[in-house]
């Protein structure tokens, strides 16, 4: 998904009403092209350290 506001934190809140989202990965712009990107995901993979990413699960409750 392209995002307009390259801000992570908007997209955790996002993350977190989508029940179907399990995690999601925040590009910053420049890394995959001029845009930034978040991609949602419906599993939880296993952690990778990546530069100018950044990553987060969803909250147990």
């Amino acid at each position: 998904m392209y995002i307009s506001q390259p801000d992570p934190e908007l997209y955790k809140q996002i993350h977190v009403f989508d029940e179907q989202c399990q995690a999601f990965t925040f590009v910053r712009p420049g890394v995959e092209g001029d845009r930034a990107w978040c991609y949602f995901k419906n599993g939880v993979p296993s952690p990778s350290l990546r530069e100018g990413r950044n990553s987060s699960i969803r909250p147990r409750w």
